[in-house]
This record gives structure tokens, C-alpha cells and sequence, in this order.
């Protein structure tokens, strides 16, 4: 009787597609699992205060406004028009005006103050003399803003703002703003620069959840990047570009 041997053919078959398509994937399972393990591992803390700067920043003044150099101001007489003029505070605090020999000293007055030392000085020319000043443009009334929101830069401070108000003139926060952290930076008059993290994420109404306070000229308003917003960076720059995968291969 013929015994038929089961013929071997000795050689190596190609692995499946699909376990080709799987390293891959599985790489970038990895990728991304490490990722956001790393977000998830970010806690909602407060920088590290630095020694000798003071976390807790006072509300604005409400005291009436000092003249400062570079202000903009316009003088108005009101019998004599004639003599109206603008000026801009030079650096050393003083302006010029006709008909007064001498140059008025107006940085460190408050309006009023100015006011009376022109009806002073013009009351040798002019009989009662009747004169306004008006600040027309504020030289340092202004805080500044950056970060992770729609708009940076200065903004003007003519009115009482808020932190949350100077951010809405901002354009807002963006998609990857931190509103739990925003950082607000203030320079004391004659001392160090004191700093507070403030949360902003919750509203007003949430009882006890809202940080907001009231602005200071100069002050600046930092929004930092999200830990969210950090992975999504991390994805388009070492998955999709370092990565030699197409994004056709990663879908399969």
C-alpha cells in the first residue's frame, strides 16, 4: 500500500496586513496614552510664591487722579478763548502757557489743584479768571493683557475694571486658556512688584468660586496655556510631524 507523505514546502509567508497596520497604531496608543497621563497628572496649583513679593493685591485707588508726565492736557478759559491750548506734561512734570512767564509745575497735582495754581499765575493778566483743565489722554492709565486670550496688548484704564472686564475688552479667553490661573502682575509705588493667581473660571454666582478685583494702572494680566491645550501640541508635533505614519495608515 502507497503511503502519500504530506508534502512541507519549507519558506516564510508574509505576515497579514493587518498586523503590519497594528504596530503603528499601537505606537501611537502609546504615544497619546503617555500624553494625557501626564495631563491627567497636572493639578491645579498656584506657582511657586516667589520670597519677599506680596500675593495680595489692594484694590484700585478711588482717590482723585495726579497728573502725570506725557498726560495730554487741554486748559479752557472760558471769557477769553483765545488763550485755550492743549499741552502734554513734559517729562520733568511742567507745561507752558501763554501770557505766564514762569512754567507751571502740573505732575503731582490732582486737577483741581492745577486749576487753582493757573487762576494764580493769570490772575495778574486776566480779571477772574475762569478756567477749566481737562485730561484728555492719561499716559500711564493703562494695564496690559496677554496670554491665551483673543486680543493682547495695552488697554486703557479710564474707567474702574475689573480683571474678568479687562479680559472681555481682550476678545475673552481662548480655547486653551487656564482661567483657573490667570496671574496678575502689580507695581507698587517705591516698592517690589507683587503678583497674585487668580481663578476666574467660576461666575460670580457660584457662591465663594469668582477671584475678580479691581485693576491698577500698569497692571499686568497673564492667561496662561491649558495642560489640555499642551497635549494637543504634543500630538501635532511629535505624532504628525516627527512620526513617519501616514494619518491614512493611523485611521485603519
Amino acid at each position: 500500500m502507497l503511503q502519500v507523505r504530506p508534502q512541507i514546502v519549507m519558506g516564510s509567508s508574509a505576515p497579514p496586513m493587518s498586523r503590519r497596520r497594528r504596530t503603528p497604531c499601537g505606537l501611537l496608543t502609546v504615544l497619546l496614552g503617555g500624553a494625557l497621563l501626564a495631563a491627567c497628572g497636572v493639578r491645579e496649583e498656584a506657582p511657586a510664591r516667589t520670597t519677599g513679593f506680596s500675593t495680595a493685591v489692594a484694590p484700585a485707588s478711588t482717590a482723585p487722579y495726579v497728573i502725570q508726565p506725557g498726560d495730554d492736557l487741554e486748559v479752557k478759559f472760558q471769557l477769553t478763548p483765545e488763550l485755550n491750548e492743549r499741552q502734554v506734561v513734559r517729562p520733568d512734570g511742567r507745561i507752558s502757557l501763554q501770557l505766564v512767564d514762569s512754567e507751571i509745575a502740573a505732575a503731582g497735582l490732582t486737577v483741581e489743584q492745577l486749576r487753582t495754581t493757573l487762576r494764580t499765575a493769570y490772575a495778574n493778566q486776566l480779571r477772574e479768571p475762569q478756567i477749566a483743565v481737562l485730561v484728555r489722554e492719561f499716559s500711564q492709565n493703562r494695564v496690559f493683557v496677554g496670554g491665551e486670550v483673543g486680543l493682547t496688548g495695552p488697554q486703557p484704564l479710564t474707567r474702574p475694571t475689573t480683571v474678568r472686564q479687562a479680559i472681555l475688552q481682550a476678545q475673552g479667553f481662548k480655547d486653551t486658556a487656564y482661567p483657573s490661573q490667570v496671574i496678575l502682575y502689580r507695581q507698587t509705588a517705591g516698592g517690589p512688584t507683587s503678583w497674585q493667581v487668580l481663578n476666574l473660571k467660576e461666575y460670580p454666582s457660584d457662591a465663594g468660586g469668582d477671584q475678580d478685583v479691581l485693576l491698577a494702572p500698569l497692571d499686568i494680566v497673564f492667561v496662561p496655556r491649558s495642560p489640555v491645550a499642551d497635549v494637543g501640541r504634543f500630538v501635532e508635533v511629535y505624532i504628525r510631524r516627527l512620526l513617519p505614519i501616514s494619518p491614512s495608515i493611523l485611521l485603519q
